[in-house]
């Protein structure tokens, strides 16, 4: 059975089943597929045609999970800071994120950042739900995209010391009111986003308790992969909002 293959079964798998998702993480990502060559630019990138918007501006025509996706991020080239409170950042920064070197079979985070306490941060990797599918699904599609980030670590690290204008984001300045120099750790951590009713379809059902079983698991079998569940509505001006799951800064 290919690493597809595998990952395939553990998104088929039903709520609970936490033994084929945990097969499909400690399965090792194909190095000759990973992406070496890392160069994305920052902010929202859909493309649309002049006609298409027609008499709509471009944001009217988002549809889904762009409207998410839109509010996450920056217009293009910038990073956009969310906050939580004065030492707690998210800079979302990468959108429609390729993992893979190859098109048949890519995987795909629809948002990438960064995100910590203060001026340390992790990469995190974004999955954007709005109604398709269910939370288990959403949140093993997640950490197959955590995994190929973890694996490819060095290229990403390299890239990240790279970036050009993370420097000009709002200045980290915590509790203490003093400003610090960014550090970007290695090891990437998951998110997912979806507005309170796609987590509330979830509740009403096993599948939310099936899904906090399956993290604690993750934690308990020693795999390092932490996803954190965070609620973010389609209407502009709607706030990202924590609402579970793992955060990597907490002990």
């Amino acid at each position: 059975m290919s690493w597809h293959d595998v990952w395939d079964k553990a998104k088929a798998s039903s709520p609970g089943d936490t033994a084929t998702v945990i097969q499909a993480w400690k399965a090792k990502a194909p190095a000759k597929l990973l992406r070496k060559n890392w160069s994305m630019k920052t902010g929202f990138r859909k493309r649309v045609k002049a006609e298409a918007l027609l008499p709509k501006t471009e944001e009217a025509s988002d549809r889904g999970e762009q409207k998410i996706e839109r509010q996450l991020l920056g217009k293009k080239g910038e990073f956009k800071q969310h906050s939580w409170d004065p030492d707690v950042n998210f800079y979302a920064a990468f959108h429609n994120v390729p993992y893979l070197n190859i098109r048949r079979g890519q995987i795909i985070s629809d948002v990438f950042g960064f995100i910590g306490p203060g001026h340390v941060l992790n990469p995190v990797a974004v999955e954007v739900k709005v109604t398709a599918g269910t939370l288990w699904t959403a949140v093993i599609q997640n950490l197959q995209q955590v995994k190929l980030a973890r694996a490819n670590a060095t290229n990403l690290a390299k890239y990240f010391s790279k970036l050009k204008g993370f420097e000009k984001a709002p200045e980290v300045v915590g509790s203490t009111g003093v400003a610090s120099k960014r550090e970007i750790l290695r090891g990437t951590w998951g998110m997912v986003v979806a507005p309170a009713s796609y987590y509330d379809k979830a509740k009403a059902t096993n599948i939310y308790a099936a899904v906090e079983e399956l993290l604690a698991k993750l934690i308990e079998e020693g795999c390092d992969a932490r996803i954190m569940l965070y609620t973010m509505e389609k209407e502009t001006g709607s706030k990202l909002a924590f609402l579970d799951g793992y955060r990597p800064w907490a002990k």
